[in-house]
C-alpha cells in the first residue's frame, strides 16, 4: 500500500477550537513527550517522513471515558497546555472523532482511540518512531499489524483488537506505518517501561 504523509489526519473530525480545563494528569504528558522528544522518538526529521513531526502521547482522563492527546504537528516542539486536544467522543465505524481544544488532535487520535476501547484499565498511550525496535520486531515476538493497513483508520482500530488477547499494557510494532510503535498501559510508568525494555532488547539484537 502507498502510506499517507506522517501527519495527515485520516478520520471525519468535529472540533471546537478553545481552551481546555486543567487536568491532574497533564503535567506528566508533558514530561514523558519530552523525555521522548529528546531520545528522537518523537520530533521532526527533514530526511524522515517527508519532514512532518511524528509521534503522539496520550491519556485517559480521570473525570469520564474522554482522553488527552498530543495535537498534530506537535512532536517536535515542548508540549504544553496549548498544544494538547481533548477527544470527547469517538466512533471507530464511522470513522469519526469529536475534539476540543486549541489545537486539532494528533492524526493517530483514531488509534488511541481504539487502544482506550480494549480495556477500561488501558489509561495511557505512546505513540513513537523507534527504527531498531521496528526493524527486529518480529525476532523480538512483537505483535504486528497486518502490514496493508495504515495508520489512524478503522482498519487500524481492528487490528489493535486482533492483537490485543485482553491484555491492558504491551508494545507493538506498526506494520504498516515505517518506525511506529505503539506501547499502552495502566499507568504512564508501565507503558514508558515496556517501551524501554523493548528498546533494549532490540538493542542486543541488532548488528
Amino acid at each position: 500500500m502507498t502510506e499517507p504523509r506522517e501527519g495527515v489526519i485520516q478520520y471525519r473530525l468535529s472540533y471546537v477550537c478553545e481552551v481546555l480545563e486543567s487536568e491532574p494528569d497533564m503535567p506528566l504528558l508533558c514530561r514523558w513527550h519530552g523525555v521522548f522528544r529528546r531520545l528522537g522518538w518523537l520530533g521532526r526529521d527533514p530526511h524522515r517522513y517527508g519532514g512532518d513531526a511524528f509521534g503522539n502521547l496520550s491519556f485517559r482522563s480521570p473525570r469520564d471515558d474522554s482522553f488527552l492527546i498530543s495535537g498534530t504537528q506537535t512532536g517536535d516542539r515542548e508540549l504544553g497546555h496549548e498544544l494538547v486536544a481533548q477527544v470527547l467522543d469517538f466512533d471507530l465505524t464511522r470513522n469519526y472523532l469529536r475534539a476540543r481544544g486549541p489545537v486539532k488532535p494528533s492524526s493517530e487520535a483514531l488509534t488511541h482511540a481504539a487502544a482506550y476501547q480494549l480495556s477500561p484499565a488501558v489509561r495511557w498511550v505512546f505513540h513513537i518512531h523507534e527504527p531498531t525496535i521496528w526493524a527486529q520486531a518480529g525476532r523480538l515476538g512483537l505483535a504486528q499489524s497486518d502490514p496493508a493497513v495504515g495508520y489512524g483508520t478503522p482498519e487500524m482500530a481492528g487490528e489493535l483488537a486482533r492483537l490485543h488477547e485482553g491484555n491492558t499494557a504491551g508494545v507493538l510494532a506498526m506494520g504498516g506505518h515505517r518506525d511506529g510503535v505503539l506501547s499502552f498501559g495502566e499507568s504512564a510508568a508501565q507503558a514508558a517501561v515496556a517501551l524501554f525494555e523493548t528498546f533494549a532488547a532490540a538493542l542486543a539484537l541488532s548488528p
